[in-house]
């Protein structure tokens, strides 16, 4: 996870998308980074109740396609998983996908759970750490499911 100073280097390349949305054609995105507690005591960590908060305060006037991008994983799936078998992920995280159903939740912060989920109807994509040359291609169509897949660079 990196630390909380990453906002302001993604805001000064205009990437930004902590605690934002951003619409493009039909499709709006929904961001927030850091993580929830988890064991690995990481710089930017924020509490269940404060990820449900920001979240909460994030409705932007959706309209048409929610595409939720997290740095924490939704909590009890393939991709918040860690090597120990313990889910790590965010439970406010996994209940704002139930209940908004997004097109597509995008997050990472677990290496290892690198994969593909769903839940309900949303795909959950965690590419896997770019530094180890993982990424994810995502295709969104006009009319259909949403596609992802993995690739290695």
């Amino acid at each position: 996870c990196d630390p909380k100073q990453i906002v302001e280097v993604l805001e000064k390349f205009g990437v930004n998308l902590h605690r934002r949305c951003e619409k493009i054609g039909n499709v709006t995105f929904v961001g927030l980074g850091g993580s929830n507690m988890t064991p690995f005591n990481t710089p930017f960590e924020l509490t269940e109740g404060e990820i449900a908060e920001e979240l909460a305060s994030l409705t932007c006037g959706v309209s048409g396609k929610l595409v939720l991008v997290t740095h924490a994983p939704p909590y009890g799936t393939k991709v918040d998983e860690i090597k120990a078998g313990t889910h790590v992920g965010s439970k406010s995280i996994r209940s704002y996908i139930e209940t908004r159903q997004p097109i597509l939740a995008l997050c990472a912060h677990v290496h290892e759970g690198r994969g593909i989920d769903e839940i309900g109807g949303t795909l959950i994509v965690n590419p896997g750490p770019a530094t180890q040359g993982y990424a994810a291609e995502i295709i969104i169509p006009e009319n259909g499911k949403v596609v992802a897949n993995l690739l290695q660079l």
